[in-house]
């Protein structure tokens, strides 16, 4: 399993649905973020009774070149969640980064 990493932008989607939806708006979503060129999907399959590959195919056109799909036993949502979260080259402390970067720009606001 590789992990793109030429990407501006990763997103775990943790995956259990019954409607495509939710998922393709997800992505539409992602693609429409404005100073993210190349973002990369991580959706986990958590044995949704509609599969994730199923609606990629039909709805979102080279989904190869940005989605990496993992297909997995269900595991519940903070077990899908773990899963993309734990794959090597994937950062546990983004969240870290991302709040204080967030604490800095209030800051700077309010001073």
């Amino acid at each position: 399993m590789k992990i793109m990493s030429h990407s501006d932008l990763t997103v775990v989607i943790p995956f259990y649905q019954r409607a495509p939806e939710p998922l393709v708006r997800a992505i539409n979503s992602i693609k429409a973020q404005h100073g993210v060129e190349r973002p990369h999907v991580l959706i986990v399959d958590d044995e949704s009774p509609v599969s994730a590959r199923s609606i990629l195919d039909q709805h979102v056109p080279d989904p190869a070149s940005f989605i990496q799909l993992i297909e997995q036993k269900n595991k519940g949502a903070a077990g899908a969640r773990n899963t993309g979260h734990a794959l090597p080259g994937m950062d546990p402390f983004w969240i870290l980064a991302l709040l204080n970067q967030i604490i800095q720009k209030f800051r700077g606001i309010h001073d």
